[in-house]
C-alpha cells in the first residue's frame, strides 16, 4: 500500500535565498533588457553582433556586448540558430537570453 511522504523528512521551508536572489537578479536583468534594446534599436549593433558570433570572433562578440552596457558576468555562446547570453551574479542568480538569429 502506498504511503504518502512524510511532510517531516524536509527541512522548513527558508525563503531567504530565493528572496535575495529575485531582489539581486533585478539588475542583471535590466542589463539584459539594455541589450536587447540595443539590439533591435540598431541594425548595424545587430549586424556587427551576428556577423562577429558568425566568424567566431569571440573577443569581438564580448566586446559588442559589453558596449551595449553590460556590465555584469557574463558567458555568450552561439550556433547558426542562436545567440545564447547567459548574466550572472556571484553565486546567486543567472538569466540565459536566447535570441534567435
Amino acid at each position: 500500500m502506498p504511503t504518502s511522504p512524510n511532510p517531516n523528512q524536509y527541512p522548513p521551508i527558508n525563503t531567504l535565498k530565493l528572496k535575495t536572489s529575485a531582489k539581486q537578479i533585478q539588475p542583471i536583468m535590466q542589463q539584459a533588457q539594455l541589450l536587447t534594446e540595443k539590439i533591435e534599436g540598431s541594425d548595424q549593433f545587430a549586424h556587427d553582433l551576428k556577423n562577429a558570433a558568425q566568424l567566431s570572433k569571440q573577443d569581438e562578440v564580448q566586446k559588442l556586448i559589453s558596449s551595449a552596457g553590460v556590465t555584469a558576468k557574463f558567458e555568450a555562446k552561439y550556433t547558426p540558430d542562436n545567440i545564447r547570453i547567459v548574466l550572472s551574479e556571484g553565486g546567486c542568480c543567472s538569466i540565459a537570453v536566447i535570441l534567435y538569429w
